[in-house]
């Protein structure tokens, strides 16, 4: 039944019975980021990338929000650059067949 459909009311009145959808509530696609299945595909995508082992919990964040909101290079040089995060996370996603634009939903 859809919110604009109503039914009649039992107890005799003429008032409709209405039944309101509740809204729907958003998908949440979840990862476990400390899998062994995740850390092996992690380590192997960081050392393709050029990214130090100590640098590797600064990537996982970004699985558990949207590509969207992902953090981009400021142009400060920093160490490391999120250019380079953003590559190994997207490199992660790439070797568990992970669809990155469902992250976070």
């Amino acid at each position: 039944m859809f919110a604009s459909e109503a039914w009649p009311a039992r107890n005799g009145s003429e008032q409709p019975v209405v039944f309101r959808r509740r809204p729907q509530q958003p998908v949440i696609v979840t990862l476990d980021v400390y899998s062994t299945d995740f850390n092996a595909a992690l380590r192997q995508a960081g050392a393709e990338l050029g990214l130090a082992d100590y640098y590797q919990p600064c990537v996982r964040p970004l699985f558990g929000m949207p590509m969207r909101q992902w953090p981009r290079c400021c142009g400060g040089r920093c160490q490391p650059c999120a250019q380079l995060l953003i590559a190994v996370a997207q490199r992660t996603g790439e070797l568990l067949n992970i669809d990155l634009e469902q992250l976070g939903r």
